[in-house]
């Protein structure tokens, strides 16, 4: 009981306890070191065609009029832009054994760059029918929210952004490919808390 109310005290000092240190930087400057240069390729298809012709027995389409739209693209994270808030680690002993714990509510913002196109595919015949969109190099920037709650959990947001005048057509192939990135970046974070000796149930919140 002794330890508990401890605890809960600690946790409610807003980081202000002595036995604590704020390792924050070190958290950023470990996950750039694996985050920055990480790449993801997405594909996708816009489905435009209807069926003017069946298979009388299955019922299977043999014959579509109208078109697709077929795009690929890729993101990649380029560098660091900036990071603000706090990751405090408390570690030390009290009369019950080792205390581990983290208190963080961190924001890091990394650039990214990426590709993409996109062709239309016309039916019936599944022929090319030139480019929905040329090749196309969207830029902006990916926010990464840090956040720990209750007991070990952690909760891993990210915030897509296109520059203006720098995002795709429709503005989602390469954000799809860039918040693909958000699992790569959970992985980085467990391994930190790892080699401080922590480990924790990291969950990845609603994109936006």
């Amino acid at each position: 009981m002794k330890r508990l109310i401890f605890l809960f005290g600690m946790i409610f000092s807003n980081f202000s306890f002595a036995q604590s240190k704020d390792v924050a930087q070190e958290a950023v400057d470990y996950m750039s070191r694996h985050f920055i240069g990480a790449r993801a390729g997405v594909t996708k298809t816009w489905d435009n065609s209807s069926c003017i012709s069946r298979n009388p027995l299955t019922g299977h389409c043999i014959e579509e009029t109208g078109f697709n739209i077929e795009a690929n693209g890729w993101g990649q994270i380029s560098d660091l832009l900036s990071s603000t808030g706090k990751m405090k680690h408390f570690n030390f002993e009290d009369e019950d054994g080792p205390v581990n714990f983290f208190r963080a509510d961190l924001f890091v913002n990394y650039n990214y760059f990426g590709e993409t196109s996109a062709t239309k595919i016309l039916f019936p015949g599944g022929i090319f029918g030139g480019y929905e969109w040329g090749t196309l190099n969207p830029q902006g920037r990916v926010e990464m929210r840090i956040v720990t709650s209750e007991g070990n959990n952690w909760q891993m947001y990210f915030s897509y952004f296109a520059y203006p005048g720098h995002n795709d057509k429709p503005n989602t192939v390469v954000k799809e490919a860039i918040m693909s990135l958000q699992s790569k970046a959970k992985g980085i974070l467990e391994n930190f808390l790892k080699m401080k000796g922590y480990t924790a149930n990291i969950i990845i919140g609603s994109p936006s």
